[in-house]
């Protein structure tokens, strides 16, 4: 596309040769609208519209450079000066105008408006522009309106009901207060058998009117609407059994979910999330229910779920019940899906696991690795494949008590397949505020629509009542006391209900739903009132296996109490293919409130006791059911437990603080599920602070107790690591001190190898050679004694290491190598130790680079890098893709370069590790030199601009060196070619001497000798 085009009428937007224009500046971006719409304008003219606050002397200069950066950002053939004070638009530049095209009312120019005239645009201190912007948008929207009313009357005149239907409601959508057209938009829906939309299209006027203006809806208007209800008070439409349960009216709320489920069916774009918002029992659920009943869904895939306040803190826990859905379809339909992503998903939620495709070694190799993000597009990737298959609609139970993870995975999934998924939920209105503030983005990009489901109203009810009672039962004495009781809540009116039919006084209502929950559960038999006790305990579902364990009573009579609560409707038998037999769940949350709320203190906690200690049970033979960690923790704390409340929260810290800046991390000291990836979103923080506090309380109740000991031994450990982790290496250093004093007088061997591993894994962090070497000696000593071989081949690792950063590069290459014999000996032919192995030769690879011995650095790269391929993915292969592609460059074989510095790209899609996103100023750096080279010189600057954003976020030393270097070189090429200087004149700011002396201190900091002699190459 040539030319200039511009969008006026909406949200302003300008392009220039097929590219966005993005204005430095309010005022740059105003004086081009001003241009467009006026043709041409004097100096004066523009400088008092934009600098009216201003003398006239620096209003001009203001303008003078504002018209240079204007013609400097889009083309300097952009505009005309035809005399010293006339400033004109060059007609030839410019391609469409979408404000000229509508007032010239070119065909289909009704169709250009998309919004007010600079819908959202404002320019500061120019009120006088404002003044004219207020002026232009008046007049386009009366013109607006005026061609709009034309274009329907013709319509309606033809009989083209439909399309006079969509102009209607594009011209309420601006005159929102035009009741003629909302009169006239029913009139349409009459004639062409829409009767359910009148009765919507009515109480959106009269809620508009009333809220907005405090006006009454006109008599001509509520006549429509009062003939189409009255026919309709003869219909089941608006009363009628469901599911056991009786509903009423919500003909505006069905109305529009109706539209647009159907809307999006036929492939028309419409909004992606539909959330209705009320109060608890007000109907929300059954309006869901009652849509899907009365929708057509043929060759469309429902999936639904619920959320629960107690998993509110449990990140992906709602989505549990939607996967077991995904991949059992996806099974079926014989999709691919690669094995990693099934090990991830089978990871997240344990039942889905699939013993051919989650096996035991394959998780310990690689588990440690998995973060949020990898998570988040697995989850997508796999929704996705189902909506390559058919349209999805996904029903979400009480949304305001979804994760924040869960939450981000729905928003990325409408994000990515709009046409193919539309999402409804449901959010109870006290939660509404804060709920509210999550969703900001959407709300302002327009993609959702908030539902409210209001109570009742006096007349509603008493129309409830006529529906459900015959004439001469309904008095007015009677119709005052339900609203008086009920407020219009749906829950209770059905209740009350109930008792009118059993011919009891809904007087007894004292205390509203107490009451009415009273009723629904008293009568019960002592084994039925056991086993709805037990299973209001669970804050979720309770399986029948469960029921089993925790209710003592044998399966006969357990399997007669299931079938009294559910015959009482009570309790609901939920059988889901993918889980072991049915599962149970209360009708409705009120219900299960309520049961427990009247359980005696001692009975809850010995319930919750035992459901503990069955869950214990399942994860000690299944360790797919660690995903019960949270459950147990939840039970023992009910149940007052707080040693076990103690055990419960150090599993899942450990489970969420596996460290990643640990580069070749000693996997089997720690738990085969950790996932430091998690830790950010769940501020392990908290965890930390709730061990502290746990373990400060039980010190006075069970003091002596060994257990506490090895608790605190467990959270100083990840105390530590937390800190190193987050470079307060002073703080970190002081906890694993005090872990290793109480480690030494407990004699625990396991903390003791751990809390020097993290005063070594600091020492690398900060390149302490002296720390790494005290500690590598202290752990090899303590292994040796200990006979621990694997630990002793890591320590002669670490030693090595430190000998390298001393410069010692013969007795470093020493220690790696007997550290590689050490793991070959201990491997035998498994590949257990492939990655500590690979680790020990990557290192090699490093003392050849530092020796400028590029080919053997190279292949030992090479080595460690086909070790990695046999066993492992993670961030230490991106590490040494990252090396070998240094080092080809350095050789000058850009193409080998290029292939392994994919390579690791290829691997940081999957992984988001701390040492592989340091190690990417090197990579960025390699790919904007040869960028440079040839010629690409706008990726070459993109590449070095995230170089330098890597080295902001992680201030490596060695980085920064390897940075400077680069822009010394780029500067150096500056000075020899003319187009490299246009490229990077404004970013590289300082002379190449100056890049040069800050890389040359830095390396020689390092004592790095061969970066050393890189640089005077440069010079």
């Amino acid at each position: 596309m040539n030319g200039l085009d511009a969008v006026m009428l909406g949200k302003p937007a300008v392009f220039w040769q097929g590219q966005r224009v993005i204005f430095p500046f309010s005022k740059m971006e105003a004086l081009l609208y001003y241009l467009l719409v006026k043709g041409s304008a004097t100096r004066g003219e523009i400088a008092g519209l934009l600098w009216s606050d201003m003398e006239d002397v620096i209003a001009k200069k203001n303008l003078r450079n504002t018209l240079y950066l204007l013609k400097k950002q889009i083309s300097s053939d952009l505009l005309l000066l035809p005399s010293r004070s006339l400033i004109a638009l060059n007609p030839l530049v410019v391609n469409s105008i979408d404000v000229q095209q509508f007032e010239e009312e070119v065909p289909h120019s009704l169709e250009l408006w998309d919004g007010d005239f600079l819908t959202g645009f404002f320019c500061k201190d120019a009120d006088l522009f404002e003044e004219w912007v207020n002026e232009r948008r008046d007049g386009l929207k009366e013109e607006y309106i005026t061609r709009l009313t034309k274009q329907i009357i013709k319509l309606i005149n033809d009989k083209k009901y439909s399309e006079a239907k969509q102009y209607l409601k594009r011209l309420i959508s601006v005159d929102e207060y035009n009741e003629s057209a909302y009169r006239v938009l029913m009139k349409i829906c009459g004639r062409t058998g829409k009767e359910s939309e009148i009765v919507a299209i009515y109480h959106q006027l009269e809620r508009k009117l009333t809220n907005e203006l405090g006006i009454k809806t006109d008599d001509r208007t509520k006549a429509i609407y009062e003939r189409v209800t009255s026919r309709k008070m003869s219909e089941n439409w608006s009363s009628e059994q469901l599911s056991g349960e009786v509903f009423f009216g919500r003909d505006q709320e069905l109305g529009w979910l109706r539209h647009w489920v159907e809307t999006f069916l036929k492939g028309q774009k419409t909004k992606q999330l539909a959330i209705l918002h009320g109060e608890q029992g007000v109907g929300k659920s059954a309006i869901v229910t009652r849509l899907l009943e009365k929708v057509p869904l043929t060759g469309t895939l429902l999936l639904r779920t619920q959320c629960y306040q107690a998993e509110v803190n449990y990140p992906y826990k709602v989505w549990s019940s939607v996967f077991l859905q995904v991949m059992a379809i996806l099974t079926k339909e014989q999709v691919a899906v690669p094995t990693l992503w099934r090990q991830v998903i089978s990871y997240i939620f344990p039942a889905v696991a699939d013993s051919e495709d989650f096996t035991l070694p394959n998780l310990i190799s690689n588990v440690h690795m998995i973060q949020p993000t990898m998570i988040e597009e697995i989850m997508c990737g796999l929704l996705g494949k189902l909506a390559e298959l058919k349209k999805i609609i996904l029903v979400v139970e009480d949304i305001q008590w979804m994760d924040s993870q869960g939450l981000l995975v729905l928003k990325n999934f409408l994000r990515m397949y709009p046409s193919q998924t539309i999402a409804m939920a449901t959010c109870r209105s006290e939660y509404l505020d804060s709920f509210d503030g999550l969703m900001g983005e959407w709300e302002k990009n327009g993609l959702i629509e908030w539902l409210a489901v209001e109570r009742f109203s006096p007349e509603s009810v008493a129309e409830f009542s006529k529906l459900m009672f015959p004439a001469k039962r309904i008095k007015p004495e009677l119709l005052h006391k339900l609203y008086d009781y009920t407020e219009g809540n749906a829950l209770f009116l059905v209740e009350c209900f109930k008792l009118i039919q059993m011919g009891q006084d809904i007087r007894r209502l004292s205390s509203r739903l107490q009451s009415v929950l009273k009723e629904r559960v008293s009568g019960l038999s002592e084994n039925g009132r056991k086993v709805l006790d037990m299973t209001s305990a669970f804050f979720r579902d309770a399986t029948y296996e469960e029921l089993v364990a925790v209710c003592g009573l044998n399966e006969f009579d357990l399997v007669e109490a299931i079938e009294e609560l559910q015959q009482k409707k009570l309790v609901l038998e939920i059988n889901v293919p993918e889980r072991r037999g049915p599962i149970y769940q209360f009708c409705h949350g009120l219900i299960r409130e309520y049961v427990y709320s009247q359980m005696s203190l001692s009975r809850q906690k010995m319930i919750h006791y035992r459901i503990g200690v069955h869950l214990e049970k399942l994860i000690s033979v299944d360790f797919r059911a660690r995903g019960l960690y949270f459950a147990v923790r939840y039970h023992y704390l009910q149940a007052g437990e707080k040693l076990k409340v103690l055990e419960y929260t150090i599993k899942i810290a450990e489970k969420y603080s596996c460290p990643h800046y640990e580069m070749y991390p000693e996997l089997s000291d720690y738990p085969m599920y950790c996932n430091e990836g998690l830790s950010q979103r769940l501020q392990i923080t908290e965890h930390l602070e709730q061990i502290e506090s746990l373990i400060t309380c039980l010190k006075e109740e069970v003091e002596g107790e060994e257990r506490l000991s090895r608790f605190k031994a467990a959270y100083l450990e990840m105390l530590g690591r937390y800190y190193i982790w987050k470079g307060e290496h002073r703080k970190g250093i002081k906890a694993i001190h005090q872990l290793l004093r109480l480690a030494t007088v407990k004699d625990y061997l396991d903390y003791q190898i751990k809390g020097y591993q993290q005063v070594i894994y600091c020492g690398i962090q900060i390149r302490n050679s002296k720390l790494i070497e005290r500690f590598a000696d202290a752990l090899f000593k303590k292994a040796h004694e200990a006979n621990m071989k694997e630990r002793m081949a890591a320590a002669l690792r670490f030693k090595g290491l430190a000998a390298a950063l001393q410069n010692e590069k013969f007795v470093a290459e020493q220690y790696y190598r007997q550290s590689i014999m050490l793991f070959k000996r201990l491997n035998v032919g498994q590949g257990t130790y492939a990655i500590h192995i690979a680790a020990a030769y990557n290192y090699i690879g490093d003392l050849r680079h530092m020796d400028r011995h590029h080919l053997e650095a190279l292949s030992y790269y090479e080595k460690a890098i086909h070790l990695y391929g046999q066993r492992y993915i993670g961030e230490g292969l991106s590490i040494v893709y990252i090396n070998a592609g240094y080092t080809a460059f350095q050789l000058g074989d850009y193409v080998k370069a290029c292939q392994y510095l994919a390579g690791a790209l290829n691997d940081g899609n999957q992984q988001q590790g701390y040492w592989r996103l340091r190690s990417y100023c090197t990579l960025n750096c390699v790919q904007a030199l040869i960028a440079v080279r040839e010629q690409r010189l706008q990726e070459g600057r993109h590449y070095l601009e995230k170089a330098d954003d890597f080295f902001v976020k992680y201030h490596d030393l060695y980085q920064a060196g390897i940075v400077l270097r680069t822009k010394a070189e780029i500067r150096s090429a500056m000075g020899r070619d003319e187009k490299v200087r246009t490229f990077f004149e404004d970013y590289l700011t300082l002379s190449m001497q100056e890049y040069y002396r800050q890389g040359k201190a830095i390396f020689e900091k390092l004592g790095n000798g061969y970066e050393l002699e890189s640089l005077d190459v440069i010079v």
